[in-house]
């Protein structure tokens, strides 16, 4: 069969279509469990909105993770596998070269390279770029050879699952169109047909690539129970606050009260001042008196002091209202000093309100509070709204000549035009990796360089994922951030989103290297095993040595370990930080890129070709060191040199509009004012006194009596 015959990849193409279907399900499933048993933290309950925005939210950033986390693992497994070079088993990217004798020819494997078709006259080299693919996927009829079906918008390519990605499934949306698939395929007219995809779904002609970047899924379904989560925060006690202001009882206690506590002190106090100020009149009249005839005057006005004084008093009844007034001023002095205590020392809280705050006016507020705390117009804020999204500043290599496709096309050959023109009539193009030794580094220049642009590119697309991510999540709070809560709320954002990606980034690829090493996949480099054919005859196997390395004074076996390497050379000239090693992405990984910035060995690199190619420049700001930092370091960091900033001057006012607050409130601990404190004191001893009015007469009459039973004196007088 041909190599154009579908027949000879079809069952490998459904086998990838099916095993796309079933890793994006199994990542989805696995993604889902994950997520379900994050707990969600409060120490209280949020109320339904607000909780449907946070989990929305939620939802909708771990949809985004998932996809593009998938996305990169399957573009992280893409790259790998060709720039290990990975020999694919139809044949479709490299094959073995036989002698004429129509035999496998000893010790020499020189690897043909497809030349597949994109457009007319247009050749493309799977050994330079893996998305090569003709469009002629055919089959060919079983009873007549010479009659072809193309199946519309189906490729075939280097690898399987390029193929696939390329493809369309327009064919299955026309029932003719896949009852003649499914003849080809040795079905007769009367076997059942199988259903066409329905066409109100799908666009016919989406390629399955497309699909599988949304993860295969059309409609994702979402249910928020509001109930569940108050079941299952199970809540304690409730609290609240509320403004009410004072009842018509409490009014008219108070007015009733205060107007009695002023009644009475000025009935006490008026007199008093009246009597105060007609002896300081009439002081120049009288002559002036010493200091011991005033102190003896005023304890005579106390002694004879007497609220409680009547007309026609007798001596008697004078003492008796003498001791009422005594026994009436001690209870209302102590009492009104503890009230005053009660009232006065204590602290309250006391809470102010306002509605609309502008920036300005909360910056004052928040710097004279400790407490402020205002409610946010929106709840949930595009954080593409206020911070300033980026990418950031990558090493140098990922825009320097170095990862340009001509550079790279130059390492593969030195004169590529002219080779690809001397072999247009051939269906394929000689290339014997035998040429050169196992450490020259020629053997696997192009494929380091290859991985080189493939890794700039796929850092480039995840971190762009990543903030086009950040920019379409929101930052969920019912109230607004302080500036410098702000400030560190994005930092360690950033912190955690760039760890978790590098991390994860890492992850991945030291499983795919994992992968590639206990599977003992072959590399068309011949760097990591050998295949060393029996003696020619009708029937040969082809047996399989690891390659081995010398490593300093030991040797490393590829059988072993994927990380054997040992320094590169050009004709015996050692090329500084380079490796070589049993994989291409193995070696580039343990070397540094010191090389890239000598001018004469880029030269040396690039001999035998009229173009310029510029070294990277040593004197850059960067944060690795050029002949010290291997490319592992540099990728773990995703050859990141420095983010731009994401928080700038305007960030937090951009916020704080987005935000909008529509009330804020704060709280002042302090005592009472004394304004607030006398009010009060004048309200209690008005009714206070009122009640002493009552029970100091009756009480000081109660035990003048039961004393004068007692010692049987003359009974008691009326006052």
């Amino acid at each position: 069969l041909s190599l154009e015959d579908a027949r000879i990849t079809a069952v490998g193409f459904f086998q990838m279509l099916h095993t796309l279907c079933t890793f994006a399900q199994q990542t989805i499933d696995d993604s889902k469990h994950i997520f379900l048993q994050t707990q969600l933290i409060s120490t209280e309950l949020f109320e339904q909105s607000l909780l449907e925005s946070k989990v929305e939210v939620a939802i909708r950033d771990w949809q985004a993770t998932t996809i593009n986390a998938f996305a990169r693992d399957q573009q992280l497994i893409q790259n790998v596998v060709q720039g290990n070079q990975i020999m694919a088993g139809f044949l479709l990217n490299f094959y073995f070269n036989f002698g004429p004798d129509n035999r496998l020819q000893p010790f020499s494997f020189p690897v043909h390279t497809q030349r597949l078709r994109k457009e007319i006259d247009t050749l493309c080299l799977c050994a330079l770029d893996q998305r090569c693919a003709w469009h002629s996927f055919t089959l060919f009829m079983r009873n007549n050879s010479s009659t072809a079906f193309y199946v519309p918008g189906m490729f075939s390519g280097c690898y399987l699952v390029n193929s696939v990605l390329q493809s369309t499934l327009e064919c299955f949306y026309n029932q003719t169109c896949l009852n003649t698939f499914q003849v080809t395929f040795g079905g007769s007219n009367n076997d059942p047909r199988f259903p066409i995809l329905d066409s109100s779904l799908n666009l016919m002609n989406e390629t399955i690539g497309s699909i599988v970047s949304r993860l295969m899924v059309d409609n994702w379904k979402t249910n928020i129970d509001f109930s569940a989560y108050f079941n299952a925060c199970a809540l304690s006690f409730c609290t609240y606050e509320y403004i009410q202001f004072h009842s018509f009882a409490y009014l008219f206690t108070m007015i009733v009260g205060v107007f009695g506590g002023l009644t009475k002190s000025l009935c006490f106090f008026v007199p008093i001042l009246i009597k105060v100020y007609s002896k300081i009149r009439s002081r120049h009249l009288s002559p002036r008196r010493t200091c011991r005839q005033r102190l003896r005057s005023m304890l005579s006005f106390i002694a004879s002091f007497n609220l409680f004084r009547r007309v026609n008093s007798n001596d008697v009844q004078l003492q008796i209202q003498r001791q009422m007034t005594r026994f009436y001023l001690i209870i209302l002095v102590t009492t009104l000093s503890a009230v005053f205590l009660f009232i006065a020392l204590p602290f309250h809280k006391e809470i102010v309100s306002f509605s609309s705050p502008s920036s300005d006016e909360y910056q004052r507020l928040y710097n004279r509070t400790i407490n402020l705390q205002c409610v946010c117009s929106r709840v949930a804020i595009r954080y593409s709204s206020f911070l300033s999204l980026k990418q950031p500043r990558y090493h140098q290599v990922c825009s320097s000549d170095f990862i340009s496709q001509k550079w790279i096309s130059r390492m593969f050959a030195p004169s590529i035009n002219q080779y690809l023109a001397d072999t247009v009539t051939k269906n394929a193009l000689q290339y014997n990796v035998t040429q050169y030794s196992p450490t020259d580094y020629r053997a696997i220049a192009t494929y380091h360089f290859q991985l080189l642009a493939d890794f700039c590119r796929l850092v480039n697309s995840t971190v762009d994922a990543m903030l086009e991510q950040l920019a379409t999540q929101h930052l969920v709070s019912a109230f607004l951030l302080a500036s410098a809560d702000f400030d560190m709320q994005i930092t360690v954002l950033m912190e955690q989103l760039t760890q978790t990606m590098s991390s994860t980034f890492v992850q991945s690829l030291r499983l795919i290297r994992t992968a590639m090493h206990t599977n003992a996949l072959f590399t068309i480099t011949a760097s990591n095993w050998q295949f060393t054919p029996s003696i020619p005859t009708a029937y040969f196997t082809v047996r399989t040595e690891p390659v081995i390395y010398n490593q300093s004074t030991t040797s490393c076996s590829c059988a072993l370990t994927p990380s054997c390497t040992q320094p590169a050379t050009i004709d015996n000239v050692t090329l500084p930080g380079m490796m070589v090693g049993c994989f291409p992405l193995e070696s580039l990984l343990q070397s540094s890129l010191d090389l890239l910035y000598n001018q004469t060995l880029v030269d040396l690199l690039s001999s035998g070709t009229n173009d310029t190619f510029v070294a990277l420049n040593r004197t850059s700001t960067s944060r690795y060191q050029s002949d010290v930092t291997t490319f592992d370091t540099i990728l773990s960091h995703l050859m990141i040199e420095e983010w731009e900033p994401v928080v700038n001057s305007t960030s937090y006012d951009l916020y704080f509009a987005q935000c909008s607050p529509s009330s804020c409130t704060f709280s002042n601990i302090r005592r009472r004012s004394l304004v607030a404190t006398g009010t009060d004191l004048i309200a209690f001893a008005g009714g206070f006194s009122i009640i002493l009015n009552i029970l100091v007469p009756f009480l000081i009459k109660t035990l003048y009596f039961i004393r004068q039973r007692r010692n049987q004196t003359q009974p008691i007088y009326e006052p």
